[in-house]
């Protein structure tokens, strides 16, 4: 009777334990999904006058962008479950940045004020993509761009 005792409880223990802990891994919505998608130093590749940076904290990945055209590719991959999809940056600075993903048939400028704010594109996963899509972010002429994170809806890291 004790051995059973000693068993339910110890049983309890880990129940309850295992709700103090969140074992899911992060989702595409959730916060640090450029960090993520960005892992190696190689997976998010720069062009032109565009370089890797830290990014609001001193472990996170971020990418400073311009004056001067530049640009950086983020690779992301298509949810099998979802046709129609979204990403949002978090951009700060001057001028325009271009967003885009050609996999997505998805374009856009927005104008850039010197506080962080969320610019979201959206597109269409092809029926014949193979799950694979670029997201270019990038600025021309004297804009400049500060990129700190992305979040998507129906796409996530390729890691």
């Amino acid at each position: 009777m004790a051995e059973r005792r000693r068993r339910v409880g110890l049983l309890l223990g880990v129940v309850v334990c295992s709700a103090c802990f969140d074992f899911q891994d992060a989702g595409p919505g959730d916060p640090r999904l450029l960090d993520r998608a960005c892992l190696g130093s190689d997976r998010c590749t720069t062009s032109g006058k565009a370089r890797r940076t830290t990014g609001i904290t001193a472990d996170s990945v971020g990418f400073e962008l311009g004056p001067g055209g530049g640009s950086v590719v983020i690779p992301l991959v298509a949810d099998s479950n979802s046709d129609e999809v979204s990403v949002e940056v978090l951009v700060a600075g001057s001028g325009k940045v271009d967003v885009s993903s050609s996999e997505l048939s998805a374009s856009d400028s927005f104008t850039l004020s010197e506080d962080y704010e969320w610019f979201q594109v959206g597109g269409a996963i092809s029926g014949s993509s193979s799950g694979s899509v670029k997201l270019r972010v990038g600025v021309t002429g004297d804009s400049r761009a500060e990129l700190l994170d992305i979040r998507a809806r129906g796409l996530d890291h390729a890691g």
